[in-house]
């Protein structure tokens, strides 16, 4: 990409225009509904290893995201994904992409887009599913070389945090730009997982969660801090832009019953791995979740989600670029 300065300027974005009715709006009461309808759908499907709570904080972790990010995405793709024709195909890809809900919501919303999914690990279908999407168990950060250069339109990555080492993230970004076409976007979201709280106990958890995730897997869970550095190192984007957004966890408006749903289940995933770290017991375990639900409803605790995205640039244009601009856009109220 050539020596690169970084100029970071402060602007106000508008959330996304509700006037056009898809998929990608935040959810509103009736979309619950949709929400009990799929998670009974993707049962079919889930094998008999995934636990409960990590099935579940899937499904969960989509719709909150979704929900408090403003939608299914924030780069300004909606025009190309409404215009894709037989004749001249869009693509867009989840590389990691779990349970491929993602994919599927896309693919449902958007039926002339071929919609890709691939994850070593991933519990999505392969027989019960929309026609427009494909999934493949590959990882990503060994090359998906199926796919030649410049293959898609689109690539989301959502939710990596606790999923790859420093070394993989490299990988992963190096494979990505590989994917990626001139002039396509992408799009890097995921959840400071450091709760934000004046509780005890929660303070307790934010010292231990990051330590353990290091020490245990070799894993920096701060990425979100990251995002945009991995694309300004490894991918040439004309600009980078920026949000936050902010999710609050059991309490606040309509979706409060299922951030305290997916909060549980996430804390549950990592049971054993925080037990053993920490000399706990069951029950201490228990007790200790329990009070931290309780105190995130007291002091009004949440955490915040990070988006970056940016457009790719031709090679050419990349290494003879003197100024790449971060554009910080915060919600309005």
């Amino acid at each position: 990409m050539g020596n690169t300065a970084t100029k970071h300027q402060q602007l106000k974005a508008k959330r996304p225009s509700r006037q056009i009715e898809s998929v990608n709006e935040p959810i509103t009461h009736a979309d619950f509904e949709t929400i009990e309808r799929f998670r009974a759908y993707v049962t079919q499907w889930v094998p008999k290893w995934a636990s409960d709570q990590t099935f579940n904080r899937l499904i969960e972790s989509h719709f909150v995201t979704k929900h408090y990010c403003h939608g299914c995405f924030n780069a300004p793709v909606q025009r190309l994904l409404e215009t894709a024709t037989e004749a001249d195909p869009v693509r867009i890809l989840d590389p990691v992409c779990g349970n491929g809900i993602w994919a599927i919501e896309m693919a449902v919303n958007y039926p002339k887009v071929h919609c890709y999914g691939t994850d070593p690990i991933g519990v999505f279908p392969l027989r019960s599913k929309p026609l427009n999407t494909m999934f493949y168990h590959e990882d990503v950060t060994k090359g998906l070389k199926r796919f030649p250069d410049g293959y898609f339109d689109f690539i989301h990555v959502q939710l990596i945090y606790s999923r790859f080492q420093e070394h993989e993230r490299k990988a992963l970004m190096i494979e990505l730009n590989r994917l990626l076409k001139a002039g396509g976007y992408i799009e890097l979201r995921d959840v400071d997982p450091n709760l934000v709280c004046e509780g005890p106990v929660c303070q307790l958890l934010d010292d231990i969660f990051p330590r353990i995730f290091m020490e245990k897997k070799g894993i920096d869970a701060n990425w979100h801090n990251q995002m945009s550095d991995y694309l300004l190192l490894y991918i040439p984007v004309a600009n980078i832009y920026y949000q936050q957004s902010v999710m609050p966890l059991g309490w606040g408006d309509k979706m409060a019953p299922l951030t305290r749903s997916y909060l549980l289940n996430a804390i549950a995933t990592y049971q054993e791995l925080v037990m053993d770290a920490c000399g706990w017991s069951y029950e201490d375990f228990q007790r200790i979740r329990a009070t931290c639900l309780e105190e995130l409803e007291e002091y009004h605790g949440y955490v915040n989600f990070h988006i970056c995205w940016g457009q790719k640039v031709p090679s050419d244009v990349a290494d003879n670029a003197s100024d790449i601009q971060v554009f910080t856009q915060d919600y309005e109220d």
